[in-house]
């Protein structure tokens, strides 16, 4: 029988797909539309998500973050509103097109 190899995966909490458009904060205090940057949440946990973005944005690893989920479909309607999270970033992709957030 073959032993199973060892894993890499490093995540406390299991991840689940999402596909939502985000707006994020990563300025000082989030309070000109200047310093918001659209994104796309691909996945979320009980612990963070894993943020997209068409633009390469740096970050460091601890930096405080603001993100915005937008609300689907019309709002007009009534219903939905924008979900604000505060966390930090945990990892940054190679290509500063990804990025990690852990809430809190």
């Amino acid at each position: 029988m073959m032993e199973p190899l060892p894993s890499t995966e490093r995540r406390l909490h299991t991840r689940r797909p999402i596909h939502r458009a985000v707006s994020f904060c990563h300025g000082a205090g989030g309070h000109g539309p200047s310093e918001w940057t659209l994104g796309r949440m691909e996945d979320v946990s009980t612990g963070g998500a894993k943020v997209t973005v068409q633009h390469p944005v740096v970050f460091h690893r601890g930096q405080r973050l603001s993100i915005l989920c937008l609300p689907e479909g019309d709002v007009s309607a009534g219903g939905q509103e924008a979900i604000r999270i505060e966390g930090q970033v945990a990892w940054e992709g190679d290509d500063h097109r990804c990025f990690g957030v852990r809430y809190g």
